[in-house]
């Protein structure tokens, strides 16, 4: 029911059923309440996570260059290697946003 509607009532004072109604309609607004900071934690959580996956991966690129010289078999191993780091990474930020 609206908030903007006046509250039904038999007589002066609120019946028991009125009141029951009443207290499950609070239940239900805290219930609400609460799983929407739940989410909006959960929601920050993936965000952050995502933020220091990408870094990571940066880093790993970074390290890729500055390790590979100009031998191709080494070139080849490094890559891979990096390539692993990476796909490890996105897995715990998949891993993190897994729930919804």
């Amino acid at each position: 029911m609206p908030d903007n509607l006046p509250v039904l009532r038999g007589g002066f004072f609120a019946t028991r059923a009125e009141r029951e109604a009443e207290k499950a309609l609070e239940r239900v607004r805290a219930q609400t309440t609460i799983a929407a900071y739940r989410d909006r934690a959960e929601i920050a959580r993936v965000a952050e996570t995502t933020k220091v996956g990408m870094r990571a991966a940066y880093d790993i690129c970074a390290e890729e260059a500055l390790l590979a010289p100009s031998d191709p078999l080494v070139q080849a191993r490094v890559r891979v290697i990096a390539d692993a780091g990476a796909l490890c990474i996105a897995g715990i930020v998949k891993d993190a946003g897994s729930r919804f």
